[in-house]
């Protein structure tokens, strides 16, 4: 995810520095290390083999002690440390999974590319929970590249 991107994204969820948030999908500890700068707490999560220790090397060398890492399956969330006060994805997605929504606190923010269609441009979206409902708005236009698990689903069939 190009910077420029990263930063309105973040810049989006409003965060406080006395929230936790959920960062997914950041192979490289950056987008980590970024939001270490602003919330109490960040819970990353990327499903590529060795992250974790590469990534906590790297934050160690910058003093970011409020970071931990996770490997795993990005589209189930990490429901055994929400609730979050706001979600980071960091890549397109042809949804949002429910199951991510739900880990939100009530008031909960995630921000996300969608972009339902491969061959189109994708929007960088809003969503807050209300109770058991959620809303969401459009913030910007963004091409970055599908985040992996996060494809659209293809209902066509042979």
């Amino acid at each position: 995810i190009e910077a420029a991107t990263h930063a309105r994204m973040v810049e989006a969820l409003g965060l406080s520095s006395d929230q936790a948030v959920l960062d997914i999908g950041d192979p490289s500890g950056y987008s980590a290390a970024i939001l270490s700068n602003i919330a109490s707490t960040v819970i990353t999560l990327d499903q590529a083999k060795g992250y974790a220790a590469h990534a906590e090397a790297l934050w160690n060398k910058i003093d970011a002690n409020n970071i931990v890492a996770f490997e795993g399956g990005m589209q189930d969330g990490l429901e055994q440390h929400a609730p979050y006060n706001a979600m980071l994805i960091n890549g397109a997605v042809g949804f949002v999974p429910q199951n991510l929504l739900n880990q939100l606190v009530d008031g909960g923010r995630l921000v996300a590319v969608l972009r339902s269609e491969p061959l189109s441009a994708g929007k960088a979206m809003l969503y807050i929970r209300s109770g058991d409902a959620f809303s969401e708005r459009c913030l910007f236009d963004s091409a970055i590249p599908y985040l992996p698990g996060f494809e659209p689903k293809s209902d066509f069939k042979l």
